[in-house]
């Protein structure tokens, strides 16, 4: 059996802690994955006790500190279960867990089973069949937009069969919150969490972000050159305000946070904002999850499950619960330990980086298990590794099975034209060159303004090939980075793969 010495008490072990060796580790660790900027608080027993900035916020080269706001993802989504949320009304008895969230809404769902039972626990604890179809965020024109097409959206799962990721349906459950309390999302959380605690930096709304002069700026790599994101970009978000990840905030209010769910739903001043019999319902292991860490050596993750918007995992034999948020540019990790009244912060301001999981990692294994040897930079490294690894190999499969030399069967003008799908939008391919090159644009209808613009090429037979794709930053001309599949002698229609474990999508020809 693997044992971890923990140390003896949280204070003591934080009252010994060398501050400046830490921060001199997490410096190195931003450096060796070339992030702009980090910061990182750390909360035991409801106080701030560090909380420090690291590097840059933005490309002017301001330094990064504690009242630094980021983007902060789906570390958003654990608002959705809170006082301000979900579990005021159904302490108000407006709604219950129970309820299905077909009989308080518009919403439908492709599955029968998923329609006639889905409940808010199901949406809450990715349960309900449905892959991420997170494409929709860049051809949708609203939330709302959204909830309307989840109805021809393709589930790969059975209902209730396994946990799969799926940001629309906290979208869904803001949207009923917000209606049920007879406002805004945003303004049910300013209301109900925000103010209660004093969160008086955080924004729900990610426009007003640049309205604080302490705010970062998200940057990518691209072409090996560090750049920032545009900022109409919004993280990728189809709205500036939406339930699923576009809330800002920086350390301070974070650790004001954090401490509401280290106390089982009271605040710092005593007063209980969560009563305990919803605590217990959002941090049941709703759906059970795959061990994602595998590790080098002995897994300090043991158990791993969805809550209602947390993940509530065994670290080290004692209790986690964690979330992690990814937008355009942005990363954060909030991990808290409540056993031990102790948990950590870090938010970072590059695009794709674990540089928040690290040090969250190094920040709790230097506290709290001081004895422990782990190196999580090369651990995260062999993963990332992995995964390039796995493109790799695919992108030389794609490479070497296309069929060279072949031509459409039809001449390239006849392939112009528009093409739907009920949920994914509009395609359209304009006039196209001799060498079989058209640009494209991919929106929610006529109407609205195309976020995916890029060029469209003759991949093999009568298929053509997405080369590049600007929003998402995609050029390759070796490899498409989607296919639209024509059927032979044909143009009024084809396939696209939009979403991996389900069948492709049939765009139709409109004009």
């Amino acid at each position: 059996m693997v044992r971890w010495e923990q140390a003896e008490t949280l204070n003591s072990c934080c009252s010994g802690v060398n501050w400046d060796a830490l921060s001199a580790e997490l410096d190195a660790v931003r450096n060796d994955w070339k992030a702009p900027g980090l910061a990182v608080g750390v909360v035991s027993n409801g106080k701030l006790v560090y909380s420090k900035g690291f590097g840059v916020r933005n490309e002017h080269g301001d330094p990064v500190t504690a009242e630094t706001l980021f983007q902060i993802g789906s570390t958003t989504k654990f608002r959705h279960s809170r006082r301000s949320r979900l579990v005021r009304l159904v302490d108000e008895n407006r709604i219950s867990w129970d309820t299905k969230v077909t009989n308080v809404s518009t919403v439908q769902f492709q599955d029968p089973v998923a329609n006639k039972y889905a409940n808010f626990i199901d949406i809450m604890s990715h349960r309900t069949g449905l892959p991420r179809h997170d494409l929709l965020f860049f051809i949708s024109k609203s939330v709302e937009d959204i909830n309307s097409k989840i109805k021809y959206l393709q589930p790969s799962k059975e209902f209730r069969e396994v946990y799969q990721y799926n940001n629309h349906m906290f979208d869904l459950a803001g949207s009923i919150a917000g209606k049920v309390y007879g406002a805004t999302w945003g303004k049910l959380v300013q209301d109900r969490i925000l103010k209660p605690l004093g969160m008086i930096n955080t924004e729900t709304d990610i426009s007003l972000m640049e309205t604080h002069k302490d705010h970062s700026r998200g940057f990518r790599y691209l072409n090996e050159k560090l750049v920032p994101f545009e900022y109409e970009k919004r993280g990728g978000l189809v709205e500036n305000e939406e339930p699923d990840g576009s809330m800002v905030s920086n350390i301070e209010d974070l650790a004001k946070w954090v401490t509401l769910i280290n106390n089982r739903g009271v605040d710092v001043k005593g007063t209980r904002l969560i009563s305990e019999d919803q605590f217990n319902q959002i941090m049941s292991l709703h759906t059970p999850m795959n061990i994602r860490r595998k590790g080098s050596g002995n897994n300090p993750v043991q158990l791993s499950a969805y809550g209602l918007a947390w993940i509530i995992e065994s670290y080290r034999g004692i209790s986690r619960i964690e979330h992690g948020g990814a937008v355009m540019g942005f990363r954060a990790q909030i991990s808290t330990y409540p056993t031990q009244k102790f948990a950590v912060i870090a938010l970072s301001n590059l695009d794709g980086s674990p540089v928040v999981d690290i040090a969250s990692n190094i920040m709790t294994d230097r506290i709290l298990f001081p004895n422990v040897a782990y190196d999580w930079s090369s651990e995260y490294r062999s993963l990332m590794d992995e995964r390039k690894r796995h493109q790799a190999e695919d992108r030389s499969r794609a490479i070497r099975t296309r069929k060279n030399g072949t031509l459409p069967t039809l001449s390239y003008d006849k392939y112009t034209g528009a093409f739907q799908h009920q949920a994914y939008g509009l395609i359209q391919l304009n006039k196209f060159s001799n060498n079989g090159t058209s640009s494209f644009s991919w929106s929610a209808d006529f109407e609205t303004p195309a976020r995916i613009n890029g060029i469209v090429g003759h991949w093999e037979e009568d298929v053509f090939g997405v080369f590049e794709a600007e929003i998402i930053d995609y050029k390759d001309y070796e490899v498409p980075k989607f296919r639209f599949e024509f059927q032979s002698g044909r143009a009024d229609e084809f396939l696209v793969q939009v979403e991996e474990g389900v069948a492709p999508v049939l765009f139709e020809r409109v004009v």
